[in-house]
């Protein structure tokens, strides 16, 4: 299973609320809540995150069973 990193998270929230200003000076509708937001913009997102901080967005949880 992957996990988003709690800072990408945060980082979401932060380029929603830019958005949201952004588009009401447009005149557009902002984004209904933010899972609209991130899945209509998930790629742009983890490619700007990880250019800016170097890091995925997500982290791999999965454990591997030794046998």
């Amino acid at each position: 299973m992957m996990q988003l990193r709690e800072n990408f998270k945060q980082y979401v929230r932060h380029k929603k609320d830019e958005n949201d200003l952004e588009r009401h000076r447009h005149g557009q509708k902002p984004y209904k809540n933010l899972f609209s937001y991130y899945r209509a913009t998930r790629q742009f997102l983890a490619n700007r995150y990880y250019k800016n901080r170097g890091k995925q967005p997500w982290e791999n949880y999965e454990q591997t069973t030794e046998v």
